[in-house]
């Protein structure tokens, strides 16, 4: 097994090169033997290095064809945090003041971006918490569905994302 901190050297190099946009998502990334010489490693570290940014599904690789960058957008690998979320050690004051943070920028947002049809559910789901402030288990789904209008709102779909994020983690 190649050395780890050759492998991750390598795995930086790639990463740089698809974060500067040196290689752009469709694109064919330098052959394992040619990025072997230019970083002056052997080609397993290359290989291992590949192989994570496969896993992580940043690459994709074709039988004798070479690895491509793969298309993928912010929101679509934030689905990947929820298991990581959940395995460590929850600790729910840290979350929730993420979740101050990020709900603080999504109702500046939600001000200035949402609609009238918006502003219309944020104000029914708001007279069902009040109607339901009774009723627990009501009050509670019409809370998440409270924020969860905020945060479309805000037409920020990372905010969304991390807000779904959030809500499953403290569940």
């Amino acid at each position: 097994m190649a050395d780890k901190n050759i492998s991750n050297k390598v795995f930086q190099y790639i990463k740089e090169k698809i974060i500067d946009k040196t290689w752009k998502p469709g694109d064919k990334i330098t052959s394992e033997i040619q990025l072997a010489e230019e970083l002056e490693v052997s080609r397993i570290s290359v290989r291992e290095a590949i192989s994570k940014l496969v896993a992580m599904n940043v690459l994709i690789t074709k039988k004798g064809g070479g690895s491509f960058v793969n298309s993928f957008s912010t929101t679509d690998y934030m689905d990947e945090l929820i298991p990581f979320l959940m395995i460590g050690d929850i600790n729910y004051i840290e979350i929730l003041e993420l979740r101050i943070a990020i709900e603080s920028l999504a109702v500046k947002l939600f001000i200035e971006r949402a609609d009238k049809d918006d502003f219309d559910k944020l104000k029914i789901c708001f007279n069902e918490m009040l109607e339901n402030s009774e009723n627990d288990d009501i009050f509670f789904e019409k809370d998440i569905e409270f924020h969860r209008i905020i945060s479309m709102g805000s037409k920020n779909p990372i905010i969304e994302k991390i807000e779904n994020i959030l809500f499953k983690t403290m569940e």
